[in-house]
């Protein structure tokens, strides 16, 4: 998620279209949703949370 993005407000939104959000890294601690420390845990998490035919969506930024 950028860091320009308020992490709150990005799960209001998401909300309206999926059953469940997990945010990765420490500033998107408190953003009230399922947290991950890492992307291989939050890619653990969201596989737990789903049934067959669910689809995740991964929504990775990095600087390079």
């Amino acid at each position: 998620m950028c860091e320009g993005l308020d992490p709150a407000q990005a799960s209001r939104i998401a909300a309206g279209w999926t059953d469940g959000v997990v945010l990765v890294g420490n500033r998107l601690h408190n953003a009230g949703n399922v947290h991950a420390v890492s992307l291989e845990e939050g890619i653990r998490t969201a596989i737990g949370m789903t049934v067959p035919g669910d689809m995740i969506i991964s929504c990775v930024k990095t600087w390079r």
